[in-house]
Protein backbone atom coordinates (compact mmCIF):
# COMPACT_ATOMS: atom_id res chain seq x y z
CA UNK A 1 0.00 0.00 0.00
CA UNK A 2 1.49 3.33 -1.11
CA UNK A 3 1.70 6.17 1.39
CA UNK A 4 0.54 9.67 0.39
CA UNK A 5 3.34 12.28 0.55
CA UNK A 6 2.80 14.77 3.38
CA UNK A 7 3.55 17.63 0.99
CA UNK A 8 0.57 16.67 -1.19
CA UNK A 9 -1.77 16.50 1.77
CA UNK A 10 -0.68 19.91 3.09
CA UNK A 11 -0.99 21.54 -0.32
CA UNK A 12 -4.39 19.96 -0.96
CA UNK A 13 -5.79 21.07 2.42
CA UNK A 14 -4.31 24.56 2.02
CA UNK A 15 -6.00 24.99 -1.37
CA UNK A 16 -9.27 23.77 0.09
CA UNK A 17 -9.28 25.89 3.26
CA UNK A 18 -7.69 29.14 2.07
CA UNK A 19 -10.60 30.35 -0.15
CA UNK A 20 -12.96 29.98 2.83
CA UNK A 21 -10.94 32.15 5.23
CA UNK A 22 -12.52 35.48 6.16
CA UNK A 23 -10.69 38.78 6.40
CA UNK A 24 -13.57 40.51 8.17
CA UNK A 25 -15.42 39.37 11.27
CA UNK A 26 -18.87 37.90 10.50
CA UNK A 27 -20.20 39.90 13.48
CA UNK A 28 -19.79 43.67 13.50
CA UNK A 29 -18.41 45.51 16.54
CA UNK A 30 -21.73 47.34 16.88
CA UNK A 31 -23.74 44.10 16.99
CA UNK A 32 -26.12 44.12 19.98
CA UNK A 33 -29.24 42.18 18.88
CA UNK A 34 -29.00 38.40 18.88
CA UNK A 35 -31.08 35.31 18.56
CA UNK A 36 -31.09 33.60 21.95
CA UNK A 37 -28.54 30.72 21.85
CA UNK A 38 -30.13 27.28 21.69
CA UNK A 39 -28.52 26.08 24.93
CA UNK A 40 -30.27 28.91 26.81
CA UNK A 41 -33.47 28.98 24.75
CA UNK A 42 -34.29 25.28 25.10
CA UNK A 43 -34.84 25.58 28.86
CA UNK A 44 -37.92 27.79 28.42
CA UNK A 45 -38.71 28.40 24.76
CA UNK A 46 -41.87 30.41 25.40
CA UNK A 47 -39.92 32.95 27.50
CA UNK A 48 -38.25 34.24 24.30
CA UNK A 49 -41.29 34.27 22.01
CA UNK A 50 -43.56 37.33 21.58
CA UNK A 51 -47.01 36.89 23.09
CA UNK A 52 -48.85 40.00 21.97
CA UNK A 53 -46.73 42.10 19.65
CA UNK A 54 -43.69 41.48 17.46
CA UNK A 55 -40.93 44.13 17.37
CA UNK A 56 -38.11 43.89 14.83
CA UNK A 57 -37.30 41.46 12.02
CA UNK A 58 -36.65 38.18 13.87
CA UNK A 59 -40.37 37.44 14.33
CA UNK A 60 -41.64 39.54 11.42
CA UNK A 61 -44.36 37.74 9.46
CA UNK A 62 -44.70 35.00 12.08
CA UNK A 63 -47.72 34.29 14.20
CA UNK A 64 -50.28 34.73 11.40
CA UNK A 65 -53.58 35.99 12.76
CA UNK A 66 -52.14 36.12 16.30
CA UNK A 67 -50.27 39.40 15.59
CA UNK A 68 -52.51 40.77 12.83
CA UNK A 69 -54.56 42.99 15.15
CA UNK A 70 -51.45 44.40 16.80
CA UNK A 71 -49.93 45.22 13.41
CA UNK A 72 -52.94 47.46 12.81
CA UNK A 73 -52.52 48.92 16.30
CA UNK A 74 -48.87 49.73 15.49
CA UNK A 75 -49.95 51.60 12.35
CA UNK A 76 -52.49 53.57 14.36
CA UNK A 77 -49.85 54.38 16.99
CA UNK A 78 -47.49 55.55 14.26
CA UNK A 79 -50.14 58.00 13.06
CA UNK A 80 -50.71 59.30 16.60
CA UNK A 81 -46.98 59.64 17.29
CA UNK A 82 -46.41 61.56 14.06
CA UNK A 83 -49.08 64.04 15.10
CA UNK A 84 -47.67 64.27 18.63
CA UNK A 85 -44.12 64.84 17.38
CA UNK A 86 -45.18 67.33 14.69
CA UNK A 87 -43.32 65.25 12.12
CA UNK A 88 -44.31 64.34 8.58
CA UNK A 89 -44.15 60.79 7.28
CA UNK A 90 -41.67 61.70 4.48
CA UNK A 91 -39.31 63.21 7.08
CA UNK A 92 -39.51 60.03 9.15
CA UNK A 93 -38.89 57.80 6.15
CA UNK A 94 -35.90 59.87 5.09
CA UNK A 95 -34.42 59.62 8.59
CA UNK A 96 -34.90 55.85 8.73
CA UNK A 97 -33.29 55.40 5.31
CA UNK A 98 -30.20 57.22 6.59
CA UNK A 99 -30.02 54.75 9.51
CA UNK A 100 -30.24 51.66 7.30
CA UNK A 101 -26.64 50.41 7.56
CA UNK A 102 -26.17 51.48 11.18
CA UNK A 103 -29.25 49.59 12.32
CA UNK A 104 -28.51 46.50 10.22
CA UNK A 105 -25.06 46.31 11.83
CA UNK A 106 -26.75 45.97 15.22
CA UNK A 107 -28.05 42.51 14.29
CA UNK A 108 -25.90 39.41 14.74
CA UNK A 109 -27.02 37.98 11.40
CA UNK A 110 -27.97 39.41 8.00
CA UNK A 111 -31.55 40.63 7.72
CA UNK A 112 -33.66 39.15 4.95
CA UNK A 113 -35.28 42.51 4.21
CA UNK A 114 -34.79 44.86 1.28
CA UNK A 115 -34.48 48.59 1.93
CA UNK A 116 -38.17 49.21 1.38
CA UNK A 117 -39.23 46.48 3.82
CA UNK A 118 -36.63 47.66 6.31
CA UNK A 119 -37.93 51.26 6.27
CA UNK A 120 -41.51 50.04 6.69
CA UNK A 121 -40.51 47.97 9.71
CA UNK A 122 -38.52 50.78 11.34
CA UNK A 123 -41.07 53.60 10.94
CA UNK A 124 -41.31 54.92 14.47
CA UNK A 125 -40.33 58.40 15.87
CA UNK A 126 -37.49 58.19 18.82
CA UNK A 127 -39.13 61.12 20.69
CA UNK A 128 -40.04 60.29 24.34
CA UNK A 129 -39.75 56.58 23.52
CA UNK A 130 -37.70 55.99 26.68
CA UNK A 131 -40.49 57.24 28.93
CA UNK A 132 -43.13 55.33 26.99
CA UNK A 133 -41.21 52.06 27.34
CA UNK A 134 -40.40 52.50 31.02
CA UNK A 135 -43.92 53.56 31.95
CA UNK A 136 -45.30 50.52 30.15
CA UNK A 137 -42.98 48.04 31.82
CA UNK A 138 -43.39 49.58 35.27
CA UNK A 139 -47.14 49.03 34.94
CA UNK A 140 -46.64 45.62 33.36
CA UNK A 141 -44.34 44.30 36.07
CA UNK A 142 -46.28 45.86 38.92
CA UNK A 143 -43.05 46.24 40.95
CA UNK A 144 -41.31 49.63 41.14
CA UNK A 145 -38.35 48.01 42.92
CA UNK A 146 -37.22 46.25 39.74
CA UNK A 147 -37.37 49.26 37.44
CA UNK A 148 -36.02 51.93 39.76
CA UNK A 149 -35.72 55.24 37.94
CA UNK A 150 -33.93 57.13 40.71
CA UNK A 151 -30.64 57.23 38.80
CA UNK A 152 -29.70 59.65 36.04
CA UNK A 153 -29.56 57.60 32.83
CA UNK A 154 -27.29 58.16 29.86
CA UNK A 155 -29.27 59.19 26.77
CA UNK A 156 -28.22 56.41 24.39
CA UNK A 157 -29.51 52.84 24.55
CA UNK A 158 -28.94 49.98 22.16
CA UNK A 159 -32.57 48.82 22.25
CA UNK A 160 -35.48 48.26 24.63
CA UNK A 161 -33.87 45.34 26.46
CA UNK A 162 -30.71 47.37 27.04
CA UNK A 163 -32.83 50.24 28.38
CA UNK A 164 -34.59 47.97 30.88
CA UNK A 165 -31.33 46.39 32.02
CA UNK A 166 -29.65 49.77 32.41
CA UNK A 167 -32.44 51.05 34.63
CA UNK A 168 -32.15 47.93 36.81
CA UNK A 169 -28.37 47.89 37.21
CA UNK A 170 -27.63 51.65 37.18
CA UNK A 171 -27.54 52.05 41.01
CA UNK A 172 -25.26 48.99 41.23
CA UNK A 173 -22.75 49.92 38.50
CA UNK A 174 -20.16 51.29 40.93
CA UNK A 175 -19.74 47.84 42.50
CA UNK A 176 -16.47 46.17 41.58
CA UNK A 177 -16.27 42.66 40.17
CA UNK A 178 -14.94 40.16 42.69
CA UNK A 179 -13.23 36.83 42.50
CA UNK A 180 -14.97 33.58 41.64
CA UNK A 181 -18.12 33.21 43.69
CA UNK A 182 -17.94 30.30 46.17
CA UNK A 183 -21.15 28.33 46.59
CA UNK A 184 -22.94 29.02 49.85
CA UNK A 185 -25.66 27.03 51.65
CA UNK A 186 -29.32 27.78 51.09
CA UNK A 187 -31.24 30.31 53.15
CA UNK A 188 -32.75 27.71 55.49
CA UNK A 189 -29.36 26.20 56.30
CA UNK A 190 -27.79 29.62 56.82
CA UNK A 191 -30.67 30.60 59.09
CA UNK A 192 -30.15 27.47 61.17
CA UNK A 193 -26.50 28.51 61.57
CA UNK A 194 -27.52 31.89 62.97
CA UNK A 195 -27.37 34.05 59.84
CA UNK A 196 -30.37 36.37 59.68
CA UNK A 197 -32.23 37.72 56.64
CA UNK A 198 -33.73 41.20 56.58
CA UNK A 199 -35.51 43.25 53.93
CA UNK A 200 -33.66 46.40 52.92
CA UNK A 201 -35.06 49.44 54.68
CA UNK A 202 -34.35 51.72 51.70
CA UNK A 203 -37.56 51.96 49.64
CA UNK A 204 -35.69 52.67 46.40
CA UNK A 205 -32.99 50.01 46.72
CA UNK A 206 -31.72 48.38 43.55
CA UNK A 207 -32.72 44.70 43.61
CA UNK A 208 -29.03 43.81 43.12
CA UNK A 209 -27.96 45.70 46.24
CA UNK A 210 -27.49 42.74 48.60
CA UNK A 211 -25.35 43.26 51.72
CA UNK A 212 -23.85 41.05 54.46
CA UNK A 213 -22.77 42.54 57.76
CA UNK A 214 -22.44 41.13 61.29
CA UNK A 215 -24.30 37.95 60.48
CA UNK A 216 -27.19 39.66 58.64
CA UNK A 217 -27.96 39.41 54.91
CA UNK A 218 -29.95 42.45 53.79
CA UNK A 219 -31.89 42.13 50.53
CA UNK A 220 -34.32 44.39 48.63
CA UNK A 221 -37.81 43.08 47.97
CA UNK A 222 -38.47 41.07 44.81
CA UNK A 223 -41.90 40.27 43.40
CA UNK A 224 -42.15 36.87 41.70
CA UNK A 225 -45.00 36.10 39.31
CA UNK A 226 -45.49 34.71 35.80
CA UNK A 227 -43.92 37.86 34.27
CA UNK A 228 -40.69 37.74 36.28
CA UNK A 229 -39.26 34.71 34.47
CA UNK A 230 -39.31 36.05 30.89
CA UNK A 231 -37.86 39.37 32.06
CA UNK A 232 -34.86 37.84 33.84
CA UNK A 233 -34.29 35.18 31.18
CA UNK A 234 -34.05 37.76 28.39
CA UNK A 235 -31.78 40.02 30.45
CA UNK A 236 -29.46 37.09 31.15
CA UNK A 237 -29.47 36.06 27.49
CA UNK A 238 -28.46 39.61 26.52
CA UNK A 239 -25.60 39.61 29.04
CA UNK A 240 -24.39 36.27 27.70
CA UNK A 241 -24.38 37.44 24.07
CA UNK A 242 -23.26 41.07 24.15
CA UNK A 243 -19.47 41.22 24.50
CA UNK A 244 -19.24 44.40 26.62
CA UNK A 245 -22.16 43.72 28.95
CA UNK A 246 -21.12 42.98 32.58
CA UNK A 247 -22.77 39.88 34.03
CA UNK A 248 -24.66 41.68 36.80
CA UNK A 249 -28.09 40.07 36.34
CA UNK A 250 -26.46 36.67 35.80
CA UNK A 251 -24.49 37.09 39.05
CA UNK A 252 -27.75 37.91 40.85
CA UNK A 253 -29.38 34.78 39.41
CA UNK A 254 -26.49 32.61 40.61
CA UNK A 255 -26.64 34.07 44.11
CA UNK A 256 -30.42 33.58 44.33
CA UNK A 257 -30.01 29.98 43.15
CA UNK A 258 -27.52 29.46 46.00
CA UNK A 259 -29.94 30.86 48.56
CA UNK A 260 -33.06 29.13 47.21
CA UNK A 261 -33.00 25.37 46.93
CA UNK A 262 -36.52 24.35 47.92
CA UNK A 263 -39.94 25.67 48.91
CA UNK A 264 -38.64 26.05 52.51
CA UNK A 265 -36.25 28.76 51.37
CA UNK A 266 -39.04 30.53 49.46
CA UNK A 267 -41.24 30.43 52.57
CA UNK A 268 -38.44 31.74 54.80
CA UNK A 269 -37.66 34.71 52.53
CA UNK A 270 -41.37 35.38 52.07
CA UNK A 271 -41.85 35.48 55.85
CA UNK A 272 -39.06 38.06 55.99
CA UNK A 273 -40.94 40.14 53.33
CA UNK A 274 -37.95 39.83 50.98
CA UNK A 275 -39.93 37.83 48.43
CA UNK A 276 -43.48 38.65 47.42
CA UNK A 277 -44.38 35.36 45.79
CA UNK A 278 -47.46 34.98 43.58
CA UNK A 279 -46.50 31.49 42.43
CA UNK A 280 -46.56 28.29 44.44
CA UNK A 281 -43.51 27.88 46.67
CA UNK A 282 -42.42 24.88 44.58
CA UNK A 283 -42.73 26.76 41.25
CA UNK A 284 -40.85 29.78 42.64
CA UNK A 285 -38.01 27.56 43.87
CA UNK A 286 -37.85 25.82 40.48
CA UNK A 287 -37.75 29.21 38.75
CA UNK A 288 -34.56 30.19 40.57
CA UNK A 289 -33.02 26.73 40.18
CA UNK A 290 -33.38 26.84 36.37
CA UNK A 291 -32.78 30.53 35.76
CA UNK A 292 -29.09 30.59 34.86
CA UNK A 293 -28.61 27.04 33.55
CA UNK A 294 -26.11 26.72 30.67
CA UNK A 295 -24.70 30.21 31.23
CA UNK A 296 -21.31 31.44 32.43
CA UNK A 297 -20.41 34.23 34.83
CA UNK A 298 -17.39 36.34 33.95
CA UNK A 299 -16.38 38.27 37.06
CA UNK A 300 -19.04 37.66 39.69
CA UNK A 301 -20.30 40.70 41.56
CA UNK A 302 -21.06 38.69 44.70
CA UNK A 303 -17.78 36.81 45.17
CA UNK A 304 -16.68 38.84 48.19
CA UNK A 305 -20.13 38.72 49.79
CA UNK A 306 -20.37 34.94 49.41
CA UNK A 307 -16.86 34.49 50.83
CA UNK A 308 -17.82 36.47 53.94
CA UNK A 309 -21.04 34.47 54.34
CA UNK A 310 -19.12 31.20 53.92
CA UNK A 311 -16.49 32.21 56.50
CA UNK A 312 -19.18 33.19 59.01
CA UNK A 313 -21.14 29.99 58.41
CA UNK A 314 -18.09 27.76 58.90
CA UNK A 315 -17.20 29.15 62.35
CA UNK A 316 -18.19 26.43 64.85
CA UNK A 317 -18.99 28.93 67.59
CA UNK A 318 -21.77 30.47 65.47
CA UNK A 319 -23.28 27.06 64.80
CA UNK A 320 -23.15 26.05 68.47
CA UNK A 321 -24.76 29.30 69.65
CA UNK A 322 -27.53 28.99 67.10
CA UNK A 323 -28.15 25.35 68.05
CA UNK A 324 -28.35 26.38 71.72
CA UNK A 325 -30.79 29.17 70.89
CA UNK A 326 -32.91 26.96 68.64
CA UNK A 327 -33.06 23.96 70.96
CA UNK A 328 -33.34 25.70 74.34
CA UNK A 329 -34.54 29.28 73.81
CA UNK A 330 -37.19 28.88 71.11
CA UNK A 331 -40.17 29.29 73.52
CA UNK A 332 -40.90 30.68 77.01
CA UNK A 333 -41.51 27.16 78.37
CA UNK A 334 -38.16 25.96 77.01
CA UNK A 335 -36.43 28.89 78.72
CA UNK A 336 -38.24 28.19 82.02
CA UNK A 337 -37.31 24.50 81.77
CA UNK A 338 -33.66 25.35 81.11
CA UNK A 339 -33.52 27.82 84.02
CA UNK A 340 -35.16 25.25 86.32
CA UNK A 341 -32.67 22.60 85.17
CA UNK A 342 -29.75 24.98 85.84
CA UNK A 343 -31.09 25.81 89.32
CA UNK A 344 -31.54 22.09 90.04
CA UNK A 345 -28.01 21.40 88.83
CA UNK A 346 -26.56 24.16 91.05
CA UNK A 347 -28.50 22.88 94.08
CA UNK A 348 -27.34 19.34 93.39
CA UNK A 349 -23.72 20.44 93.17
CA UNK A 350 -24.04 22.45 96.40
CA UNK A 351 -25.62 19.49 98.17
CA UNK A 352 -22.84 17.18 96.97
CA UNK A 353 -20.15 19.62 98.11
CA UNK A 354 -21.82 19.99 101.50
CA UNK A 355 -22.11 16.22 101.94
CA UNK A 356 -18.43 15.68 101.08
CA UNK A 357 -17.44 18.49 103.41
CA UNK A 358 -19.48 16.94 106.23
CA UNK A 359 -17.85 13.57 105.63
CA UNK A 360 -14.30 14.84 105.85
CA UNK A 361 -14.93 17.57 108.40
CA UNK A 362 -17.66 16.28 110.71
CA UNK A 363 -18.96 18.78 113.29
CA UNK A 364 -17.36 18.48 116.76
Amino acid sequence: MKSVPIECTVEELTNKIKPNLLNDSPVTASCSIFRVPDQIRRKKVQAYEPDVISIGPFHRGQGGRRFRLMENVKRWYLQRLLLHASMTLPDLIEGVVDLDKRVRDCYAEPLDLNKKEFVEMMEMPPSSLTNLVLNFFIEYLGDNHILNRSEELHPKFLHILDLIRTVIVAPFENQSKGTQMPRIPNATTLSEAGIKFEKSSKPSSCILDIKFDKGVITMPRLVIDERTGPLFRNLIAFEQCYYSCPHMITSYAVLMDNLINSSKDIDLLSDKKILENWLSSEDAAQFFNDLYNDTTVMGSYYGNLCQKVSDHYNRRWNKWMEKLRRDHFNSPWAIISLVAALILLVLTVLQTVYTIHQYYYPPK
